[in-house]
């Protein structure tokens, strides 16, 4: 939680459950308020989950969506390969906006 002295009221809260068995599983849900100015202001809910699949294969995604909008804000899953030191990783969104598509595909060092 963050204070506004000047205003009197918050400027931003947020409530996060972490929850890790195990140092390769990791979900995440969360709430945030943001009373800024910004244009990330708002009322979002957030879900974040990475998980293995099979050897050496994990998945991974992510969810943010904007309450007062009703809308999906950021959302996309995909999948990751990792080596001894090495990592792929190729996502996509899953829920484009407006017709946009973006993709990332990237190799990244474990």
């Amino acid at each position: 939680m963050q204070w506004d002295r000047q205003s009197a009221r918050t400027r931003n809260t947020a409530v996060y459950l972490h929850y890790r068995p195990e140092a390769d599983r990791i979900v995440n849900l969360g709430w945030r308020y943001d009373n800024s100015t910004t244009s990330d202001s708002g009322e979002t809910v957030r879900h974040l989950a990475q998980w293995p699949m099979l050897t050496r294969w994990v998945g991974v995604a992510r969810w943010n969506y904007s309450l007062p909008e009703s809308r999906t804000i950021q959302a996309y899953a995909g999948l990751q390969y990792t080596s001894c030191c090495w990592a792929f990783r190729t996502v996509a969104p899953a829920a484009p906006a407006a017709g946009r598509q973006r993709r990332q595909l990237g190799v990244c060092r474990a």
